[in-house]
């Protein structure tokens, strides 16, 4: 299943501001494209790690999407030990999905808000579509989930500037029986990221990305309280950048350049972030990131 929006159409055309890649740049280019594909991978991933906890408690009836209650998993059931919907969310008959609405929360970073638009389903061990949440038989959940926000502040007399847009797919496994010791997650998704900094020289830097991601096996041991972070798993992230330099008379345009994006977990608060070749850490807490020495 793919789910896409007319933001990613306009994504693409912005990132085609150039079309080819220019093999000739300086070294200091790539490292400057390579910290911000690393900025902007690195909100996305915290961002989605604490959104997609958040999305677990509203489905399975331990918390709510805004205010996270209870990091473990319950005995959620309906009447008669009947599959309990999630609440707030609306059941569509015809596609045995649940429509959860949109609600904004302030991502990891804490700069600025984000809006999420999200659905959720439910299947037994079958792979058979369920009624609702089953903490006994329910053995994956699967969401559909958009999300776009920004932000932006003041930097001395300079103006710092960051939006996205994100589709994406999220599955939740290895959930039937009680109690759960581990959770797996997997999904794939798509997003736009444009970011614009002030430059030492003066300049105005404009950064725009297109990226698509998947999620591989991304495992939390239970509870979560005492376990927030993966123990392991990978994302990988292929990035479509260009970057346009502006001044009060010049203007200087970087061609598309590619890059991988590498995410690896270990169970800390701080994963290790490839991106071709160049390695950071990750603050999953907060999103940042920092080059490692060579």
């Amino acid at each position: 299943m793919r789910q896409t929006s007319r933001f990613f159409v306009l994504a693409a055309a912005a990132v085609g501001l150039a079309a080819c890649e220019d093999t000739n740049a300086p070294a200091s280019l790539d490292r400057d494209i390579n910290l911000a594909v690393a900025q902007a991978s690195g909100q996305t991933v915290a961002n989605d790690l604490t959104a997609g906890e958040s999305l677990r408690a509203e489905a399975t009836g331990t918390g709510s999407f805004l205010g996270l209650t209870d990091g473990g998993m319950h005995n959620q059931q309906g009447p008669n030990g009947t599959p309990r919907a999630p609440n707030g969310c609306v059941l569509n008959p015809t596609l045995m999905r649940f429509d959860c609405g949109r609600s904004r929360r302030s991502p990891a970073s804490g700069l600025g808000e984000r809006d999420y638009t999200r659905s959720v389903q439910f299947f037994d061990g079958a792979g058979a579509v369920q009624a609702g949440y089953d903490s006994i038989t329910t053995a994956r959940i699967v969401w559909l989930v958009a999300d776009t926000g920004g932000f932006s502040r003041r930097r001395g007399t300079a103006m710092l500037a960051d939006s996205s847009a994100r589709s994406s797919r999220r599955e939740l496994s290895n959930l039937a029986g009680h109690p759960d010791t581990l959770h797996i997650w997997n999904g794939e998704g798509s997003s736009f990221h444009l970011t614009s900094r002030p430059t030492a020289t003066g300049m105005v830097q404009t950064v725009t990305m297109f990226a698509t991601d998947t999620t591989s096996n991304l495992r939390y041991r239970l509870p979560r309280s005492q376990h927030p972070y993966p123990v392991a798993g990978i994302i990988v992230r292929n990035v479509e950048v260009s970057r346009v330099r502006t001044s009060s008379d010049s203007v200087s345009v970087n061609p598309i350049r590619s890059r991988r994006v590498m995410i690896e977990f270990n169970g800390t608060s701080t994963a290790t972030m490839t991106v071709n070749g160049q390695v950071f850490d990750l603050d999953l807490a907060t999103g940042e990131v920092t080059p490692r020495s060579a």
